[in-house]
């Protein structure tokens, strides 16, 4: 008989393995040229991106009291479950699709597509910084991945959505190479995926 994994510690053990990493994007650009960028991920990130700063009446994400890092690890142990989660008042269907789908994060980097992202062809208001998002349409969810700049790019935000409101109207390039680098160590290059 087989065993469920919980989503919610699935979801963080997805994101385990893009930790202590540099990756290294380079996509095509509209002049023929490329452009390289780098992202980093850290477990500070996975608290916003998996949704918790929604869920503010639950007393163990509350980051007054907890740090994220330590969140994340409470999650890596079992300690907080997607049962605990689901008992939030303001626990609803864009929670739990952040939390079923997150276990892809790493796939959408791997996609051949990625947006040079301009807020304002999306129709909705968005608080979105991000310069790129990388997306992925799965049996009609559309997962959506931001990256923001700071001193390199991160993960701003992981959202799933019914539509393509995100996607339409906006630039859309081809993912060259992505390189792993892992304590100043080189991981050979990933190829993207073939699907245009």
């Amino acid at each position: 008989m087989a065993i469920d994994i919980d989503p919610l510690i699935l979801a963080a053990k997805s994101y385990e393995k893009l930790l202590g990493k540099d990756f290294i994007i380079t996509i095509d650009t509209k002049d023929g040229n490329t452009k390289t960028f780098q992202v980093q991920f850290k477990k500070d990130n996975f608290y916003h991106l998996i949704g918790f700063h929604y869920l503010t009446d639950l007393p163990q994400l509350d980051t007054r009291r907890n740090k994220k890092n330590r969140i994340f690890n409470n999650v890596l142990q079992g300690n907080i479950t997607y049962n605990s989660i689901k008992s939030s008042a303001h626990f609803d269907n864009k929670i739990d699709d952040r939390v079923i789908y997150f276990h892809n994060i790493d796939k959408l980097l791997l996609e051949k597509v990625i947006l040079d992202f301009d807020a304002s062809n999306v129709s909705l208001k968005t608080n979105l910084k991000c310069d790129y998002m990388f997306f992925k349409d799965e049996n009609g969810k559309y997962m959506h991945l931001s990256l923001a700049q700071d001193k390199t790019h991160y993960p701003e935000s992981f959202f799933v959505r019914d539509d393509n409101i995100y996607i339409k109207d906006q630039d859309v390039f081809d993912i060259v190479s992505i390189e792993e680098m892992e304590k100043n160590k080189a991981k050979k290059p990933k190829k993207a995926s073939n699907k245009s």
